[in-house]
């Protein structure tokens, strides 16, 4: 819930208004989503990676390190 909050908060200085638009149906929908197709991923063992593993292969890795790390592209345009 504490995130939750934070997000809206966020959301709201982002956008300049008073009210968030993220509804409490919609993260409920995102938490279900993501609780099956961990149920769909998962090996059966305690405390396995293999639920971590799908979301690296799916989504790469999103460490901080590595977004810092990548360099803007160069500028095309020639004068």
């Amino acid at each position: 819930q504490n995130r939750v909050d934070d997000i809206r908060k966020r959301e709201m200085e982002a956008r300049g208004i008073s009210t968030s638009s993220l509804r409490d149906s919609t993260v409920l929908g995102v938490v279900a989503f993501l609780q099956r197709l961990e149920r769909a991923q998962n090996n059966g063992r305690k405390r396995s990676k293999a639920f971590l593993d799908f979301l690296t292969r799916m989504y790469g890795s999103m460490a901080p390190s590595e977004e810092a790390a990548v360099e803007p592209p160069a500028p095309q345009i020639i004068l």
